[in-house]
């Protein structure tokens, strides 16, 4: 991201270490997968890829769409974060 020349500034993000891991709730889980049409909405609404569209122009890639993606197989967990 630093070589493309798309920002004036360095990118500078903070690495801690994290705290305290919570669990999500299994309904949201493969949340996209589960439902298509509320996670379609939620992405338009956010304005993530219209922000992304705006900042990279066509050096992204659309998103694919949830229901052609496998979900994933290996739910995100405490240990992940170890």
């Amino acid at each position: 991201m630093a070589s493309s020349g798309v920002f004036k500034k360095p990118i500078a993000t903070k690495i801690i270490k994290f705290s305290n891991f919570y669990l999500a709730e299994d309904y949201h889980q493969n949340y996209s997968h589960k439902n298509p049409i509320r996670y379609k909405y939620y992405r338009w609404n956010s304005g993530r890829d219209q922000f992304l569209h705006k900042v990279w122009g066509s050096a992204i890639t659309a998103a694919p769409d949830p229901p052609g993606d496998p979900p994933c197989k290996t739910p995100v967990t405490a240990g992940h974060f170890e």
